[in-house]
């Protein structure tokens, strides 16, 4: 558990780091399991993930990062659910800048690597969501 609540917390420092300089200006303050208090509709299990709590002086925000899908469409819709907090926080801004373009990089899974692309071309700019060590 503790190496998955480590990557969550390195992927969401990743994203608040790519977000630019007019995205809020927020941190990771905790990762941690999350434990769901509503049983399950029937027929459907317990999720399995991580609450990631994100913030600054303001307040925070909660995203949540699936234990129940392979890790890099985890980091995908983690980093979407981050970027769409700072973009409402902020009041629409491209929130991470697309380079060249007006709108915001979308994070897609692109041949199984978690990916900031652009989402009217892909092959104009993709970048790793997590950059490589």
């Amino acid at each position: 558990m503790n190496d998955s609540i480590d990557y969550a917390r390195q992927v969401s420092q990743a994203v608040l780091d790519r977000l630019g300089d007019l995205s809020p200006p927020w941190q990771v303050l905790a990762v941690e399991e999350h434990v769901e208090t509503a049983a399950p509709p029937p027929g459907l299990t317990m999720p399995n993930s991580l609450l990631v709590t994100i913030g600054g002086g303001d307040g925070s925000v909660q995203v949540y990062f699936s234990l129940d899908v392979p890790v890099d469409e985890a980091t995908v819709a983690t980093a979407g659910q981050i970027q769409d907090h700072a973009i409402e926080e902020s009041v629409g801004a491209a929130l991470p800048p697309c380079p060249g373009h007006r709108h915001p990089l979308s994070a897609r899974l692109i041949d199984g690597v978690a990916n900031w692309v652009c989402p009217h071309d892909a092959t104009y700019h993709r970048e790793p969501i997590l950059p490589p060590d």
